[in-house]
């Protein structure tokens, strides 16, 4: 059958869980990935992010072409975030990134 995995291979989870349902990662501690999930966390690795908060203010009102004042709490909410995710030592390229 197509679906079958093949031997040796991690069952794949349900692409739609409900809630209450466990969620089980077997190998968390130490991934198995096939060649293309191997290349995206390699890359994920090697990239790099760099959150400047004056330059992340400036792109953003580049692209939504406002010219305005940005409110200090805004700023300062905006430090924060950039110090918590500049703490996180383990957080990959693409983690930073995303967030």
């Amino acid at each position: 059958m197509p679906d079958d995995p093949a031997p040796g291979a991690l069952p794949r989870p349900d692409p739609h869980p409900q809630p209450g349902d466990v969620i089980r990662i077997a190998d968390l501690r130490e991934p198995r990935r096939d060649e293309t999930e191997q290349r995206i966390h390699a890359l994920a690795l090697e990239m790099t992010v760099d959150l400047v908060p004056d330059q992340l203010v400036a792109a953003a009102q580049r692209r939504t072409r406002l010219d305005r004042a940005i409110d200090g709490s805004l700023l300062d909410r905006l430090h924060h975030m950039i110090a918590a995710v500049d703490a996180d030592s383990d957080l990959s390229g693409l983690g930073r990134y995303l967030v």
